[in-house]
């Protein structure tokens, strides 16, 4: 038995449920299947449900249309209003400027004649002040020659005592130049000098040389007596050659030294006799420039005398001319004002008779201008008349249309809640008889099947019923407002030129964002290419002090090794004094006293005898002296380079010092500025995912760069994100919303198609019994694919809902600032309905 109830055309049948005993079979009466079929029908009623919200939200979305086209139609008349209140401000400021004119014409015509006289008098005045200048210029010209020629005078005067002085200062150069030449001959003599002092300085050391060559080679022939004397007398002539050649050397020295003196003494003398020469010529220049200034002011002051006598000749003569001019003016200011008195007679007499004619042609233009207020007035108020008459048409259709949406929308609401009274009685019975007989499961299953096909049969009648009338209402509803727009549009060109002109400014303002976009990351490259190249030469710079690092070190390594070796080195040669000294010691022991020499020896040639042994003695303590100087020759170079290693360690470690400062500051500038742009970057995220946008809207604020607190964000410049957002999130917002409506409208066309598949193939198998299991499964597949395809529609549904929220939003924003805005997404919904249309039928 099929107790599927039959439906109208504009209906959306639903599979009916199959009877529980007729799969009592295969099914065994499981309570889990009955949970599924419980979900099922939950399903369906939501999606009821959404399809009737949708239908009220296109309604509330009409009415919302028809609103802003009576806003247009209220905006229109009042520009119209406007306009004429413009018009009739335009024509009295008209009228005023014109009057207005006339009196500035009338005033500069008075000006202009009153001009002229004071022009001509002017001019002859001028003419006789030229002359009388003209005969004071002569007498100028030929003073002005005379002072010439003093002039002149003077200035030959000025170049002779120039002269002299150059002459001066010529002497003086040359025996700057002759005392220069003195110091220089004095410096190669001191040169000269110092040269000889190193020769004798040199051969000093030779002979020292030659000595210390001698005297070791007498402390290795120091066992043989009979060599020393020999030796003896060989270097006692040696020492008395180099005796001689030495007092030769100084005597030579003091006789150069000698003449050198006398030289300069005598240098001294010539230089201070022509010392004295050059002070008595310019003693005597000094006494010459001193008579020449004093008679060079005894002219200046006569010519000056001179000059002011002609000055008082000149003004007494100035003061007489001034005097016969005011007398003449005098006269020529009668002459005039008598002029000037029967003139301003005639000039009122004109006067009158021009404002006479003014008045007449003043009346004339303004009964022609009454005539043409009174023409606009009339055409002003028949078109005032005839668009409200349209108005008050286009309001009573509006109110009647909205009449009738409200009529249905309650209609909706009724059947609405009489269909979920139905489903809560049947599903508060279902609940408490689970609750009640858990064990009985089987046959009231059974009784609430039935009661669910009774109730869903009554639910698709009702719904096709709904959805027969509202899609009525609503094609009527879009035909009346399709021609309520048709018969707008005439009135809403306009509206039109002025969204075009916003689009026009819109478009300009999104290519001088996107240029400063541009410019942006123009910048940002150039930051990113400077901070790449601080990073290379800072890598560059790493390298050659690691380089020099190394190389240091390199230097350094050696260092220890010297060191251990000059060590050892003193080491040995302190070995070596300490046993020279040691054998020194036992010499002096071994040695016999002198004065037994002195008796064993009375020869008269005691000198060759006992100078061997003091010598002896002398060399000695002259080789320790050397090898103490040469042991403090080490030690002191080993304290230098001890020092030196020293420095170079200190400025190793400065070196370290300063390259981890820097590196650390550097690191540390990079840190601060990518933490800086790392919180500019969250602050624009955390400012667009906290949905703080404002798309259609307007900074209220005119200083944009200033930054301003956000809730949750923090400081933000509003001006950063100035960009064309609203376009682009517009556009995918509408895109979004036509895929999802396209989407409902393919699947309603599938489950129409599927639904009148599954309704033939259920009249066919009414009459066969053994095929009940397979319709069955195939009721089962096609509430599963049902239960998907609802379940789709309300992912879909709740993306719509979820599309409109934000669109409300962004209208609600937008009502304050942008009107413009909200008729550009009014005419685009219209597109969307049009589409829609076409898709239903």
């Amino acid at each position: 038995m099929d107790l599927r109830p039959t439906v109208g055309a504009h209906s959306h049948p639903l599979p009916a449920i199959t009877d529980a005993s007729e799969k009592g079979v295969r099914r065994n009466n499981s309570p889990a299947h009955e949970g599924g079929r419980l979900r099922h029908l939950e399903g369906r009623l939501n999606v009821t449900d959404q399809s009737n919200k949708a239908l009220l939200e296109e309604l509330v979305r009409l009415q919302g249309e028809l609103k802003g086209s009576i806003r247009r139609n209220e905006d229109t008349l009042r520009e119209e209003r406007e306009e004429r209140l413009v018009l009739s401000e335009k024509i009295r400021s008209a009228n005023n400027l014109y009057t207005q004119m006339m009196m500035r014409v009338a005033r500069a015509e008075e000006k202009l004649e009153s001009e002229h006289n004071t022009v001509g008098t002017l001019v002859n005045h001028t003419k006789q002040m030229e002359q009388a200048l003209l005969g004071n210029q002569q007498q100028l010209l030929s003073r002005r020659e005379q002072l010439h020629v003093h002039v002149e005078r003077v200035k030959d005067d000025m170049e002779d005592v120039r002269e002299s002085q150059e002459q001066l200062q010529k002497n003086m150069r040359a025996l700057i130049d002759d005392v220069r030449t003195m110091k220089s001959k004095h410096e190669v003599q001191t040169v000269q000098f110092g040269t000889l002092v190193q020769e004798i300085r040199q051969r000093m050391k030779k002979i020292e040389g030659d000595t210390n060559s001698a005297m070791s080679s007498l402390k290795k022939q120091h066992d043989d007596q009979n060599t020393k004397e020999a030796n003896s007398l060989q270097f006692k002539s040696i020492v008395e050659a180099r005796l001689a050649d030495i007092k030769e050397i100084t005597s030579e020295l003091r006789r150069r030294i000698e003449a050198e003196e006398g030289e300069r003494r005598a240098a001294s003398q010539q230089n201070q006799l022509s010392i004295e020469q050059l002070r008595a010529v310019v003693q005597e220049s000094h006494h010459q420039r001193e008579q020449e200034l004093y008679a060079q002011s005894m002219n200046s002051k006569e010519k000056e005398d001179l000059l002011e006598n002609e000055r008082s000749m000149i003004a007494s003569k100035l003061a007489e001319l001034s005097d016969e001019q005011s007398k003449k003016m005098l006269q020529k200011e009668i002459r005039l004002r008598e002029d000037a008195q029967s003139k301003f007679t005639l000039l009122e007499k004109k006067l009158r008779e021009e404002q006479a004619a003014r008045l007449v042609f003043e009346k004339a233009q303004r009964e022609e201008m009454e005539r043409r207020w009174q023409s606009l007035k009339a055409y002003i108020d028949e078109e005032a008349q005839s668009s409200r008459q349209a108005q008050q048409v286009a309001q009573a259709r509006t109110d009647q249309s909205l009449v009738r949406l409200n009529e249905s929308i309650t209609l909706l609401e009724r059947q609405m809640e009489e269909g979920r009274k139905a489903i809560e009685q049947v599903l508060h019975a279902e609940i408490t008889s689970r609750q009640s007989q858990s064990e009985k499961l089987s046959i009231r299953c059974n009784q609430l099947q039935d009661k669910l096909n009774m109730a869903i049969s009554t639910l698709q009648q009702a719904v096709g019923g709904v959805n027969s009338q509202v899609s009525d209402s609503v094609s009527k509803a879009k035909e009346e407002l399709i021609s309520m727009m048709d018969k707008n549009s005439n009135t809403g060109v306009k509206g039109l030129a002025d969204m075009d002109t916003r689009l026009a400014k819109l478009n300009k303002r999104v290519g001088e964002m996107e240029d400063v976009l541009s410019k942006l990351e123009k910048h940002g490259k150039l930051d990113k290419d400077d901070r790449d190249r601080s990073i290379s030469q800072m890598a560059s710079w790493r390298q050659d002090t690691d380089e020099q690092f190394r190389e240091l070190q390199n230097k350094l390594r050696p260092l220890p090794d010297e060191i251990a070796l000059l060590q050892r080195q003193i080491a040995g040669l302190k070995a070596d004094l300490e046993a020279k000294e040691e054998e020194e010691r036992r010499k002096a022991a071994e040695q016999p006293p002198p004065p037994f020499v002195r008796e064993t020896e009375p020869e008269p040639e005691p000198a060759p005898t006992p100078t061997p042994s003091p010598r002896a003695a002398t060399e000695e303590p002259e080789d320790t002296a050397d090898l103490r100087n040469k042991v403090q020759k080490l030690e002191e170079e080993v304290q230098q380079t001890s020092s030196q290693v020293a420095k170079l360690e200190n400025t190793v470690e400065t070196l370290r010092t300063v390259l981890t400062q820097k590196i650390q500051s550097e690191a540390q500038t990079r840190n601060e500025e990518q933490d800086a742009i790392e919180q500019d970057v969250n602050k624009v995220i955390r400012y667009y995912l906290q949905d703080h946008r404002r798309v259609f809207v307007k900074h209220r604020h005119p200083n944009v760069c200033i930054p301003q607190y956000v809730e949750g964000v923090g400081r933000m410049r509003f001006a950063l994100l100035e960009v064309n957002k609203w376009g682009i999130y517009q556009s995918w917002k509408m895109l979004a919303i036509k895929k999802a409506w396209y989407r409902l409208l393919e699947k309603k066309e599938q489950r129409e198609s599927e639904e009148k598949a599954s309704a033939s193939t259920s009249s066919r198998t009414e009459n066969k019994a053994p095929s009940k299991r397979t319709e069955d499964s195939e009721d089962d597949d096609d509430d599963d694919d049902n239960d998907d395809d609802d379940d789709d529609d309300d992912d879909d549904d709740d993306d719509d809902d979820d599309d409109d929220d934000d669109d409300d939003d962004d209208d609600d924003d937008d009502d304050d600032d942008d009107d413009d805005d909200s008729r550009r997404g009014g005419k685009s919904k219209k597109g969307k309905n049009n589409k829609g249309k076409k898709g239903k039928k």
